[in-house]
């Protein structure tokens, strides 16, 4: 039975930000979202080291429904998710434990119900699918990689037909290197495009038959910097539009280099599992989330990869979606990371948002934009090896509770929060002046600012009511405020 506890009042269809949690000390996770059929929203992800989690929001960002989908005795995950022509939703993810974990493949009933599961893999493989899309004959199919001891990491590819079976199953190898997938669309051909990289700075754009059978890859070199992994992709009438970690690379259907830009400030990133994807904009253009938990972006690019805004956001991000009403949904993870390495548990964060970022504390006004780099586009030959096999696995399906509250995701902070002082802080964001207004007089108050990776930029102390911090001379940002007094401690997120 699901239970949710809502601790704020819910919202209209205005700007929102919201974070959604669970009582335990694994947390919850998101790792893909795609729109509902109904104007809301589906995450699926995990908690940690235990199940895969499916939400299902409604517009406003609350939640409908969820399930808890595990195995019992192991670890298990979703990654991916995509809908169907059915008006149902299919997942991909893993299970296992130590070396060996089997893929997983789930379809789901517009509220929630299953209709089948699958699992594949082989003996001492860890299978980690990253991408699942339905097929042009309403099939499916997931893409992802194998890793083995002692053995290069290898790209999979599984075909499944519309009643579940698998049709094909294919790895794919290279001699000399590892080799990543964290994309897959269906081609105009009736063949499959798959993106990923080859060792771990080198953007790789891969064309398999309809059949499954290997036809050409390329990987992507750049003159000045390492551009990161090949994390998503679209098809143009021309070719392919490719998103690497710090940009986009254009090729035509061979996989030649049109065009590459890079953000001039690169958002920073890490090496997930599971990619940042990017959204196809309803004027064509792109919309591309970047960054960690020390920050992120949300970047709108036109069709040359040019960039037309950008905003800093306060999450971990994973996705952005285009609405209905040309907003802007972003989905990710936090807590942010501050002045230490743990504090609260894992939890998932997203936020509805126009440009012009109104009643909204949780992003604010960036300032990057794009330049050309030479690029190079390096011919590569896989080879195929081990067939990947259906595995028999029983799953439990149930409900989990979940806790929703207004605001953005938290962030590290250096201090067990002792006690709330009920301290208020105007404006915020703020441009010069910060006021801090105290609910009574303290005998000694310390005032730190800290940077988000934890950097201490000012420290005052102060007796009386009220004090004012000079912001001017700060960068655009997001700054810790650390609140210390003899009654305990609290903090808040201020951005400039």
């Amino acid at each position: 039975m699901l239970v949710l506890t809502t601790l704020a009042a819910k919202g209209q269809q205005d700007n929102f930000s919201r974070v959604l949690y669970d009582a335990t000390q694994y947390g919850i996770q998101l790792n893909s979202i795609v729109p509902a059929f109904d104007s809301g929203y589906v995450i699926a992800g995990e908690r940690p080291w235990q199940a895969g989690l499916v939400i299902k929001l409604n517009e406003e960002g609350d939640v409908e429904w969820n399930r808890q989908i595990s195995v019992s005795g192991y670890e298990s995950k979703f990654n991916c998710i995509t809908k169907t022509i059915d008006s149902c939703y299919v997942l991909g993810g893993n299970y296992g434990a130590g070396t060996e974990y089997h893929a997983l493949c789930v379809k789901l009933t517009e509220d929630g119900d299953t209709i089948w599961t699958r699992a594949f893999g082989s003996s001492n493989m860890k299978i980690t699918p990253t991408s699942a899309k339905q097929t042009l004959d309403s099939g499916y199919v997931m893409t992802g990689f194998v890793d083995s001891i002692g053995i290069f990491r290898r790209i999979f590819v599984t075909k499944f037909e519309s009643n579940s079976n698998i049709e094909w199953s294919r790895v794919f190898s290279l001699s000399s290197s590892e080799a990543s997938s964290f994309s897959i669309i269906p081609t105009l051909d009736s063949g499959y495009a798959i993106v990923g990289s080859v060792g771990y700075n080198s953007p790789l754009l891969m064309k398999i038959s309809e059949s499954g059978n290997f036809l050409w890859a390329k990987h992507f070199s750049f003159s000045t910097v390492y551009p990161g992994n090949g994390e998503d992709l679209v098809e143009t009438d021309y070719g392919y539009v490719i998103r690497t970690g710090i940009g986009l690379i254009k090729t035509d259907s061979a996989g030649n280099v049109v065009w590459s830009t890079v953000f001039a400030q690169h958002p920073s990133y890490d090496y997930y599992e599971v990619s940042q994807k990017f959204f196809q904009s309803s004027d064509k253009g792109y919309l591309f989330v970047g960054g960690d938990c020390f920050g992120a972006e949300a970047i709108k690019l036109d069709t040359a990869g040019n960039v037309v805004w950008s905003m800093e956001i306060m999450l971990n991000p994973k996705e952005i979606i285009e609405t209905f009403d040309n907003k802007y949904f972003i989905a990710g993870n936090g807590p942010m990371c501050g002045v230490k390495e743990y504090g609260y548990s894992p939890q998932i964060g997203y936020m509805l948002i126009d440009t012009l970022l109104s009643n909204l504390e949780c992003a604010y006004n960036g300032y990057n934009s794009s330049v050309t780099v030479s690029t190079q586009a390096i011919p590569l030959d896989f080879s195929e090896e081990t067939r990947l096999e259906e595995t028999p696995v029983t799953m439990d399906f149930d409900s989990t509770s979940l806790y929703l509250r207004n605001g953005c995701i938290d962030i590290n902070s250096n201090r067990t929060e002792i006690e709330q002082l009920d301290t208020k802080t105007f404006p915020n964001p703020v441009s010069d002046w910060l006021n801090i207004e105290f609910p009574q007089s303290p005998e000694s108050t310390e005032i730190s600012i800290f940077s988000i990776d934890g950097k201490l930029l000012l420290q005052r102390s102060t007796q009386e009511k009220s004090a004012r911090i000079d912001f001017s001379a700060f960068s655009a940002g997001v700054y810790c405020l650390k609140i210390q007094s003899i009654k305990g401690s609290e903090f808040h997120l201020i951005i400039k």
